[in-house]
């Protein structure tokens, strides 16, 4: 097979920069190490309040396994990702998840579906009410997780967005023009989205 070499690649000014510049692979990884570290701190905090504070969470989700994830294509941009508690079945489904979206921002996501979701809707009906800044998704696939209006609306509108989705999810959104409360900030949204689910 003979490769077709009539079309002359060129490379821009900056990509012609970039391509020769290691600088930026070394900043990401060193990005990725501290992003691990303060997901994994999270973790652990919020292992602390499933032993300590008494959500009444299925032993199920208590004892579930942490895994923190990365990868590099959410919309062409890397991600990493944090699943604890969590339990994914066909049908049934629970999920409290922290996504940092590489030069977006940093999310908390709380996701119910099938009997998790039969089992805590009436909770967070009630809890809701006493919150701010929580975003409901309304969009039919519940991993599209940026903050558009496609996907997530104000819980004003979350009586509706439960009765016409098969599950809750729930988004509270840190900016990166925050970056050093991003750790308290994902705390406190950890807790905050926990806490929806006692009465």
């Amino acid at each position: 097979m003979q490769l077709d070499t009539s079309t002359k690649i060129l490379f821009s000014e900056s990509e012609a920069a970039a391509i020769s510049d290691a600088s930026f692979f070394l900043t990401k990884k060193n990005i990725t190490e501290k992003v691990y570290q303060l997901f994994a701190d999270e973790v652990n905090r919020i292992k602390k309040m499933l032993e300590d504070d008494d959500l009444g969470l299925p032993e199920e989700l208590r004892l579930s396994v942490p895994k923190i994830s990365r990868g590099e294509n959410y919309k062409g941009l890397p991600y990493i990702i944090s699943d604890y508690p969590a339990v994914f079945s066909k049908d049934d489904s629970f999920a409290l998840r922290i996504l940092f979206w590489w030069g977006n921002s940093f999310s908390v996501h709380l996701y119910l579906s099938g009997k998790y979701k039969l089992a805590y809707e009436s909770y967070i009906l009630t809890n809701i009410k006493n919150v701010e800044n929580i975003f409901i998704c309304i969009n039919a696939d519940p991993w599209k997780h940026e903050f558009e209006k496609v996907n997530y609306i104000p819980v004003a509108f979350l009586d509706k967005a439960i009765q016409e989705l098969p599950f809750i999810k729930l988004g509270i959104e840190s900016k990166l023009s925050d970056l050093e409360n991003i750790p308290e900030n994902i705390s406190t949204a950890c807790k905050k989205l926990l806490t929806l689910l006692k009465l």
